[in-house]
């Protein structure tokens, strides 16, 4: 018998896999394989000022240089490149957003994250009429080599199927799915958590996303920029743009109309003719708070869940996948922000 069914092989069920395996547990791992995950369309950046109203994210001083520290270890131990330091260039896309930065920048929880300003004429090539400035301390995880480098580290663990929910049998004791035995299963897929008959009822807030991958017309490779979208370069001669918020037509199938949007934006910013190389989309699993989803549901002590990252999956995992942890091999107890009795 396992000591877990992970369901989900993305960011979340990843890195719960790699502590997991580290602590000497035995799992396989559930999945259907999806080349449009959340996690593989995501941008990766992860700096600590974000939104319209320059807040500095939730537990950012915490969060990022926990996961900065274990994607660094994670590079030695597998011996792949796929993390790397990048500040950010902030475009102000209105005066409010201007204004809003000049009565923050001074302030302690702000000063050290923000760099030299960015000049209305500093770089011809760029649209900046409400000038910007340099965000310090970010960085950058290329999400798709970081997935394909656990894969390969966990590939005798995976276990490719369509999940059907309807053949995993729940008995008090242990948890059976075809040919797998274990203790406890654990839900890491993400948008498709909604469907099954445990943690359907959540009140989810799924948000569609659309990206594309550019070829790069000559910015510099150093920087992400942030304008509304985001823009990250992925040191491959390409850049990542994205990426558009739907709320309603939840799929993973790209539109001409999100690609539109997203073309139409580039072009307010930047003076470009862009090559698209690749268009997709994913589906951000988010509840209303926006806060994770961590535990076991309170009626079954043996059906978990890991995930509701939303955007923040890069910043937000590494940290909560050692706090998952240390609930389970040191009886911790679970953050109440992030438990997932709280939606019960």
């Amino acid at each position: 018998m396992l000591d877990y069914l992970i369901v989900g092989q993305g960011l979340a069920g990843s890195i719960l896999a790699y502590n997991l395996k580290e602590k000497g547990s035995s799992f396989a791992i559930l999945d259907n394989d999806h080349t449009r995950s959340a996690t593989k369309v995501a941008a990766g950046h992860v700096d600590y000022i974000s939104g319209k109203r320059l807040t500095l994210s939730w537990r950012a001083k915490t969060l990022i240089p926990h996961a900065r520290s274990f994607y660094q270890k994670c590079e030695k131990k597998l011996g792949c490149t796929f993390f790397y330091e990048m500040p950010s260039k902030r475009l102000f896309t209105t005066q409010t957003e201007a204004d809003v930065f000049n009565k923050k920048k001074d302030l302690d929880d702000f000063s050290s994250y923000y760099g030299d300003p960015i000049g209305v004429d500093d770089d011809p090539t760029v649209h900046a009429p409400f000038g910007g400035v340099h965000i310090l301390d970010s960085c950058f995880l290329d999400t798709k080599a970081f997935l394909s480098a656990m894969s390969n580290y966990l590939k005798q663990h995976i276990h490719i199927y369509e999940m059907d929910y309807h053949e995993l049998d729940v008995s008090q004791n242990q948890v059976r799915y075809k040919d797998f035995i274990a203790k406890k299963v654990i839900f890491c897929n993400g948008y498709h958590v909604s469907k099954t008959p445990w943690f359907g009822d959540i009140s989810y807030r799924m948000a569609k996303g659309e990206t594309l991958t550019l070829k790069n017309w000559g910015l510099d490779e150093t920087y992400a920029y942030k304008f509304g979208r985001w823009m990250v370069p992925t040191h491959s001669g390409q850049l990542k743009f994205g990426a558009t918020y739907e709320w309603d037509d939840i799929n993973t199938k790209t539109s001409e109309e999100g690609k539109h949007i997203l073309l139409e934006h580039l072009s307010k910013h930047f003076v470009c003719d862009p090559e698209i190389l690749a268009h997709e989309a994913g589906v951000r699993c988010m509840v209303k708070n926006l806060r994770p989803l961590l535990g076991y549901h309170p009626e079954y002590s043996h059906i978990g869940i890991f995930n509701g990252f939303s955007s923040k999956g890069v910043m937000m995992v590494p940290y909560f996948a050692e706090h998952w942890m240390n609930m389970e091999f040191k009886n911790s107890h679970l953050d109440p922000e992030v438990d997932v009795r709280r939606e019960f």
